[in-house]
């Protein structure tokens, strides 16, 4: 770490313009958060540059006559600058036809030269929209996205192209039988990275969770992810390879047969893409997770996800973190109560061993502009005692101790009842649990000592923690 931890929370733009943040990267001890600003009929891609106690240093939008450029993602560049990449969209031209666009800047954010780069499409309505990217064993950068050929409607045919860092095309393949429609798809290198996986909701024709590519984006299969009675609703859905060959993902659920049971859902596969673990957090609100990246990790040890309450516009919404190890224990979370609604976009785990979500958010209560969101937290804000926070029992994991507005409660067992009591027996509340991890909420309770019993229902077995709410 090379610099000193902070938390921090900005909300980024003005009155007279909307603004929104796609991602951040952290480099030369600053980050830099990239989106869209929407100015007086004008939209450009909107940059900052962040110094690591929350000071913006820099802003800048790069608007251009007749066109709207949006950024997707930035990399580091070996000579020291930046490469942003995106869309830009040619507003005075026939049709809708996007190209992909480079921008090369210095750290100072000064641009340096831009490439545009033409995608050969079947008719003039044909538009792409890039959604992610790889990095190849030749150092050569893979971009995903979807193109849409309709000139009504989308088509969603997922497109891979080749590119070296100068914004050289090196080849590109469109894939017209097939549909990628989930916004939120990922892509993940095999083990040797001699191919690579599309993750999504794909139809190929048929649905499928995932295909394979080689680096020729030749196609090699298909198939599905094994489940543990849950499912995808059509993801933002988020994964990661681990040092050892498996690989974790993270993704919004429902159970089967049930569409109103909402939560966050981790699992654990191995290479060969078998189910090795799989936790459940169930939530009384409908969450959803960042769409670009919803979880990130620098330490195996602690893998940082992020969810939020997806509500209507103006109605005030929380924001969750949650902190795993690499077995898929749960060793933190934090709800931040929040004073706006939120909408979050992506995820990036920093050098400090924190985390730091970008989106958007309202402007004011009476405003229908938004502005930039970011939040800043470390991991101290989330787990404040590593081995003390979650009580532990026989069959059930409770906390976090001390606990403020919701308790954590992972039991393995698949009917069981929180009973809430006073320090003298009496019974204040329960709650049904679910196998999985149960958020319950305990804002009304006063500040004190309670006694909180779980209670397995087969076997009447029951399991005693004393909790402090604060």
């Amino acid at each position: 770490m090379l610099y000193a931890q902070h938390s921090f929370e900005l909300k980024l733009g003005d009155n007279t313009a909307y603004e929104w943040l796609e991602g951040s990267i952290e480099y030369q001890e600053s980050y830099y958060t990239y989106g869209l600003r929407y100015h007086s009929n004008i939209s450009s891609s909107f940059i900052n540059r962040i110094s690591p106690d929350g000071e913006v240093l820099q802003a800048e939008w790069y608007p251009k006559e007749d066109t709207v450029n949006y950024l997707s993602f930035i990399l580091k560049k070996a000579n020291g600058n930046l490469l942003c990449i995106g869309n830009i969209v040619r507003a005075v031209s026939e049709g809708s036809s996007n190209d992909v666009y480079f921008r090369e800047i210095t750290p100072d954010l000064e641009l340096v030269r831009e490439v545009y780069d033409s995608l050969p499409a079947t008719n003039g309505h044909t538009s792409f929209r890039i959604k992610n990217y790889l990095i190849s064993p030749m150092n050569e950068i893979i971009l995903q996205g979807v193109a849409d050929t309709a000139i009504e409607g989308f088509t969603n045919c997922p497109f891979f192209a080749k590119y070296d860092y100068e914004g050289n095309r090196i080849s590109h393949k469109i894939f017209y039988n097939y549909r990628d429609s989930s916004e939120g798809s990922e892509l993940l290198f095999s083990e040797d990275s001699s191919a690579f996986y599309l993750i999504g909701n794909l139809s190929l024709p048929f649905a499928y969770d995932w295909a394979k590519f080689d680096l020729d984006f030749n196609y090699l299969g298909c198939g599905n992810f094994p489940t543990n009675e849950s499912a995808f609703t059509n993801p933002p859905l988020s994964v990661k390879s681990l040092q050892d060959g498996n690989f974790i993902m993270a993704h919004k659920l429902y159970k089967v047969g049930n569409t109103y049971v909402h939560g966050l859902e981790m699992r654990l596969y191995n290479p060969n893409f078998e189910l090795l673990e799989n936790v459940v957090i169930y939530d009384e609100d409908h969450v959803d997770l960042p769409i670009k990246q919803g979880m990130g990790f620098v330490d195996e040890n602690h893998i940082w996800v992020a969810n939020f309450e997806s509500q209507t516009i103006q109605v005030p919404s929380d924001i969750r973190f949650y902190v795993f190890d690499a077995a898929l224990n749960l060793v933190g979370s934090k709800v931040f109560v929040g004073d706006r609604s939120y909408w979050l976009l992506d995820l990036l785990a920093t050098s400090d061993g924190g985390c730091m979500i970008t989106g958007k958010c309202d402007e004011s209560p009476a405003s229908s502009f938004g502005d930039g969101f970011i939040k800043k937290v470390l991991l101290s804000d989330v787990v404040t005692g590593t081995g003390e926070q979650m009580a532990v029992g026989k069959e059930v994991r409770l906390g976090p101790v001390p606990a403020t507005d919701k308790l954590i409660v992972q039991t393995s067992n698949e009917d069981c009842t929180l009973q809430l009591c006073n320090m003298d027996g009496s019974l204040l509340s329960q709650h049904q649990l679910r196998q999985g991890v149960n958020l319950v909420g305990i804002q009304q309770l006063p500040a004190g000592l309670y006694i909180a019993n779980v209670v397995n229902n087969k076997n009447n077995h029951v399991e005693n923690f004393k909790i402090i709410k604060q």
